[in-house]
C-alpha cells in the first residue's frame, strides 16, 4: 500500500479555531498553522489479525466451553466517509 492508496482527508471541514460568539475558542486559539502529518508505517500495514483470532478458546488453548451467556453480534464496521472496512477485528 502507498500512501497514494489512502484517503486523504481535506483539512477544510475542521471548524473555525475562531468563533467570537463561543469565547474560550480565544484562549485556546492555536498559536501556529495545522499540520498535515503523513501517515506512518504502523498505520499503513497493521495491525493483522489471523482467522483464529476470532476464536478465544483455540487462541488461548482453554480446554472446555466458555463461562457466560452465549451472545451474537452483528453489523458493520464503516469508515469515516460510510465505506465499510474489511476483515476488521472488533473486541468486546
Amino acid at each position: 500500500m502507498t500512501q497514494s492508496d489512502l484517503y486523504q482527508r481535506g483539512m477544510g471541514w475542521h471548524p473555525r479555531a475562531l468563533t467570537p460568539d463561543y469565547k474560550t475558542s480565544v484562549a485556546q486559539l492555536p498559536k501556529l498553522a495545522r499540520l498535515a502529518l503523513q501517515n506512518l508505517d504502523s498505520e499503513l500495514t497493521g495491525p493483522i489479525f489471523d482467522h483464529i483470532d476470532i476464536d478465544l478458546i483455540r487462541n488461548n488453548a482453554k480446554s472446555g466451553d466458555p463461562i457466560g451467556e452465549r451472545i451474537i453480534v452483528y453489523g458493520r464496521v464503516l469508515d469515516e466517509n460510510g465505506r465499510p472496512v474489511p476483515n476488521t477485528l472488533v473486541e468486546i
